[in-house]
């Protein structure tokens, strides 16, 4: 019944002209690969081909410029003539002994396989005995090679001389930084360095390449960042590109974000670490007003927005208060009127005493415009 099914099978494909997909597998271990069936019918046996089909990562087109179209890569006569030559004495049609075609593909045998199975018959007849390398099949198609190959070298060392090479790889001239640059002084270095950016002389000599990476990272620092905003903002403060003003306002634009988009208390520990670092920066440069008026502002969200009661309270807990006279000769703000401002009950009055005390004729940018 089976080998009836199979020949029906292979019958109305032969009679559709069709042909079936197939997925072999040679073993459990081995990878399947894809082919297709053929039917196939003789007058005493019927069958399928089985043929490999190769995928389209198999394919490999080269695309190469046309020999034509360039005058010194036509051949001459002489070398056309020599071309013809090789390809008669290396002819194999009739290369053999007897005149016949050498290394017909039907009677050439497998050198692994004729290999193995030469051994493992040699290993059932004489088992104590040792492997000989030797092969009759194969000395007598070493000795075809050899014959056709010496019929050949005279030709093969025409051509040799006929077609030379030559290395066109072009190679680029090594030229110091004196030649490239010109005898330039190393103050004139740094002048020229300072005026791009204000970024400082690398030399190779006294710096190394991490510090030469550091270098160019806070070159290319123009705003403050969230993921370091403490590095970003002493940066921006020691290349002087902007004003002390405009740096302290993006710190403060940063610190409101964290505060305001913190999940929980998740973002509060970085913030109090900017506004420590700010607070400190403020004294130092004499500039009081700013975090005064952003520590203000801070509290005054922390009355009106539910959920930054918490992050005032770390304020509080870390005595992070108005900047005082005591700290900065700049401020108006006594210490008796920082400890009040601490406090977590003091009054609205107290704080806008605090703003009218720290109020300044300047035309600076009101931090309560960043709410």
């Amino acid at each position: 019944e089976e080998g009836q099914a199979f020949a029906g099978l292979v019958q109305a494909m032969y009679d559709t002209n069709a042909v079936a997909i197939v997925r072999r597998c040679f073993s459990e271990r081995s990878s399947p690969e894809l082919g297709f069936l053929r039917p196939h019918i003789a007058h005493d046996h019927i069958c399928m081909y089985y043929v490999k089909l190769p995928f389209g990562e198999d394919v490999r087109e080269f695309n190469f410029d046309n020999l034509d179209a360039i005058k010194r890569n036509q051949p001459s006569d002489e070398q056309l003539k020599t071309i013809d030559h090789l390809i008669t004495t290396m002819d194999l049609t009739h290369a053999d002994r007897g005149g016949e075609e050498a290394f017909r593909p039907d009677l050439v045998f497998n050198p692994y396989i004729q290999r193995m199975f030469q051994s493992i018959a040699r290993r059932a007849v004489t088992p104590e005995e040792p492997l000989s390398l030797s092969n009759t099949i194969m000395e007598m198609n070493d000795t075809l090679v050899q014959s056709v190959a010496s019929k050949s070298k005279r030709t093969l060392d025409t051509l040799h001389e006929q077609f030379t090479l030559r290395d066109t790889e072009r190679r680029q001239k090594m030229m110091t930084g004196e030649k490239l640059f010109g005898n330039i002084d190393n103050s004139t270095k740094k002048m020229r360095l300072e005026e791009n950016d204000n970024v400082e002389e690398l030399t190779t000599d006294s710096t190394s390449f991490e510090a030469q990476l550091a270098a160019k990272k806070k070159a290319a620092i123009r705003t403050i960042g969230t993921i370091t905003p403490i590095e970003d903002f002493k940066t921006l403060i020691e290349q002087g590109s902007s004003s002390f003003t405009e740096v302290c306002q993006q710190m403060s634009t940063v610190i409101l974000e964290f505060i305001n988009n913190s999940r929980g208390d998740a973002l509060f520990d970085k913030a109090l670490q900017c506004i420590q670092c700010l607070r400190d920066m403020c004294i130092q440069k004499l500039e009081p007003k700013i975090f005064n008026d952003l520590e203000i502002l801070i509290k005054k969200q922390a009355g009106n927005i539910d959920g930054r009661k918490d992050f005032w309270k770390k304020v509080v807990d870390e005595k992070i208060s108005l900047i005082t006279s005591d700290e900065c000769i700049e401020s108006n703000v006594i210490s008796i009127e920082a400890q009040k401002f601490l406090e977590e009950n003091t009054s609205t009055e107290v704080v806008n005493n605090a703003l009218i005390t720290n109020e300044d004729d300047g035309d600076e940018e009101d931090l309560f415009d960043l709410i």
